[in-house]
């Protein structure tokens, strides 16, 4: 995609949802890039409940002063803005199914993946070490899933049972992520939320817990040591896919899916 493009619909960079930094779009500019003719309001509300998206998950709405042509109308009105997620905003142009909708989708997709450079440069996990001299932990997006990546390229794909949480990973020396999923220490406090899919390269002696819990604080029994990878990805199918084609590797087939909430793919350069 050209740079022209890039500027397609703006983008709100640094929106927040659920406390999480990421960036939004205005409803109503990709209903104006979208030439939709039926109202914004109407039309916004119906595919919200048609298609299931969250408020506080996948939009945030807020009131706003609508002061245009207001002379003679009775002073201030208000309406309602709706910043949406670049994921709910690229299932909006999908269904439109029309050349408007596949240009708005392609440069969702576009912005995204600038995004996770950005995120892969400035990420304190991405390529800092000393980012592991302290076990900590990391909110994962809901929606996203553990991709552990051995140094034979297979990846092994973990999953939560319940999307409906924010769910952690704790990241650290062995030894100590050994002794919390025994239940010999606590979980840490010490935690950091790197706000998008992102990579991580643990260092000889260190690894990834994997927290797969339902609710709540994870148990015991909901805690998992990663096998000894070569880097880790966080993030959806589809960001993930964004980070191999970036170190020229591909999804293959699924191998095996024996683990609990865990397949195994192979991938191919």
């Amino acid at each position: 995609m050209n740079n022209q493009s890039v500027e397609l619909i703006p983008i709100i960079e640094h929106g927040t949802i659920q406390g999480r930094v990421q960036s939004l779009c205005d409803a109503r500019d990709l209903h104006a890039f979208l030439g939709i003719r039926q109202i914004f309001a109407i039309w916004i509300k119906q595919r919200i409940a048609k298609y299931g998206f969250v408020e506080g998950v996948d939009f945030t709405s807020f009131d706003f002063s609508k002061k245009k042509n207001q002379v003679g109308h009775g002073g201030d009105r208000r309406a309602v803005a709706y910043h949406l997620t670049l994921d709910m905003a690229k299932q909006l142009a999908m269904v439109q199914n029309n050349e408007r909708g596949r240009q708005a989708r392609l440069y969702f997709i576009e912005r995204e993946r600038l995004s996770y450079e950005t995120c892969a440069r400035e990420a304190p996990g991405s390529e800092d070490q000393s980012f592991f001299s302290t076990v900590r932990r990391i909110v994962v997006d809901r929606v996203a899933q553990v991709h552990c990546v051995s140094h034979d390229n297979r990846v092994r794909t973990f999953y939560w049972r319940d999307l409906s949480d924010t769910h952690t990973i704790i990241t650290g020396d062995l030894n100590r992520l050994y002794e919390i999923r025994d239940g010999h220490v606590p979980l840490p406090w010490e935690g950091a939320d790197l706000g998008c899919a992102f990579r991580l390269y643990p260092p000889a002696g260190c690894g990834v817990l994997f927290a797969g819990n339902s609710t709540g604080e994870p148990m015991l029994q909901d805690l998992f040591l990663l096998p000894s990878p070569k880097f880790v990805l966080v993030g959806t199918h589809d960001e993930v896919k964004e980070m191999l084609d970036a170190d020229r590797l591909e999804f293959a087939r699924i191998i095996t899916g024996k683990q609990p909430r865990c397949a195994v793919n192979e991938v191919r350069y």
